[in-house]
């Protein structure tokens, strides 16, 4: 090939290379010095001993004698970083290889140079971002295993205050259970040797005893809850016998604040595929929270629908009062969270009521929500699984309802 066209060819591609000695001097120089060597050489390398040119060999002083005997074909150092005399940062791909000349022995060493700056800095950033990575890679898994740490100790927590909650209420429910149906009794024989001031603070006394005992049972409740051992028996059941055990148990406490109940549920609603003692319970929560915001003469209305699907039974409860105000959103159902109108208002109770309400709701596969504008009352919103069966199952009519309380009729 023409010399010239060689040398074109190098140019293009950015290689140098020089000629080194037996004795690893540099003979001669083709192309831009400051590809092989960098810019620390302004008075040229001619001369100059390899390892004063190139601190990458230091180290490889076997494999380079090894070149000049012949038993090893070539060295390799890729990329090399280089610094030329403007202070400008490349890189070069450098091979080492023994110098043949036609017919003769290994008489020197070829050093040859490309530059491969734009492939360097793209290495080095790629280099660069996996090392970022494995540091968050470590960085990350050292945060995992304290949240797997956090998370142990939690659970114990946790496990630890359901069971001091379970023992301590089923200790506490036990004797209270006691004084309670004592007290029944002391009312009952006591009404004629009692004067009406003593009977009045025998009914605080039982009007404690009840609040007690509901809150213990909802402690109970919400233990179970978080320790997922709360457990239903669902079966086909009535509705009117889910509603009616709900009003015979709250009707008359309704009734004790001049309310009125309004009822309103057609015949032949599917049943309900639950478990009724559960579902009763958030019917009777319901009802009870509605009282406690309707004001006396109020009206606390209830009623029952198929969903649109026919899948679910939608039960509605509807109080007169205040409405919840804007912001309370989720929090009403979260453990222990009182709303701001039972605080102003000096409503009894630790909130766990709703936080019950909607996990025995989601647990039989329905939801709760509401809907409520301040200064004019509040709908809480049920749905309850239901199996369309021919059979009527709401062919019973309700017990008779207690005083102050009325049906609408169909």
């Amino acid at each position: 090939m023409d010399r010239q066209i060689a040398q074109l060819i190098l140019a293009e591609q950015q290689i140098s290379y020089a000629v080194l000695d037996s004795e690893l001097i540099v003979r001669s120089v083709y192309g831009n010095p400051e590809t092989l060597w960098g810019g620390n050489h302004p008075g040229g390398s001619v001369g100059c001993w390899l390892y004063d040119l190139l601190p990458e060999a230091a180290g490889s002083e076997d494999l380079v004698q090894a070149l000049l005997t012949g038993e090893q074909t070539h060295l390799r150092f890729d990329p090399v970083h280089r610094v030329d005399s403007q202070g400008r940062i490349g890189y070069v791909a450098l091979v080492l290889r023994g110098f043949r000349l036609p017919g003769s022995a290994v008489d020197g060493l070829l050093v040859v140079a490309q530059d491969v700056t734009a492939q360097g800095i793209v290495q080095q950033e790629l280099m660069q971002r996996h090392n970022e990575l494995r540091l968050l890679q470590g960085r990350l898994e050292r945060q995992n295993r304290e949240l797997e740490v956090t998370n142990t100790e939690l659970r114990l927590m946790n496990e630890i205050r359901s069971s001091f909650i379970s023992v301590a209420a089923h200790e506490l429910r036990t004797p209270l259970t006691s004084i309670y149906g004592f007290l029944e009794l002391l009312q009952e024989s006591a009404a004629q040797n009692l004067n009406s001031e003593q009977m009045e603070q025998l009914g605080w006394i039982e009007e404690s005893a009840e609040r007690l005992l509901t809150t213990l049972n909802e402690l109970l409740d919400a233990a179970r809850i978080d320790s997922d051992r709360l457990e239903l028996v669902l079966r086909l059941t009535p509705v009117g016998e889910v509603i009616g055990g709900a009003v015979d148990e709250f009707g008359p406490r309704i009734a004790a604040r001049h309310q009125r109940l309004s009822l309103d549920i057609p015949p032949g609603l599917p049943p309900a595929l639950c478990d009724p003692a559960r579902i009763e319970q958030v019917v009777g929560h319901l009802l009870s929270n509605a009282s406690k915001f309707t004001p006396e003469g109020g009206t606390v209305s209830l009623a029952v629908r198929p969903s649109d699907s026919g899948d679910f039974l939608h039960i509605t409860v509807s109080d007169q009062g205040q409405g919840i105000e804007d912001g309370e959103g989720d929090r009403l159902f979260q453990r222990f969270y009182r709303g701001q109108q039972v605080r102003k208002n000096g409503v009894s109770g630790v909130g766990l009521g709703l936080y019950i309400t909607r996990s025995l709701v989601e647990l039989h596969g329905g939801q709760i929500w509401y809907d409520s504008q301040p200064g004019l009352g509040s709908t809480f919103h049920v749905t309850v699984p239901a199996v369309d069966i021919p059979v009527n199952f709401d062919a019973t009519p309700l017990a008779p309802l207690p005083c102050n309380c009325s049906a609408t009729p169909p």
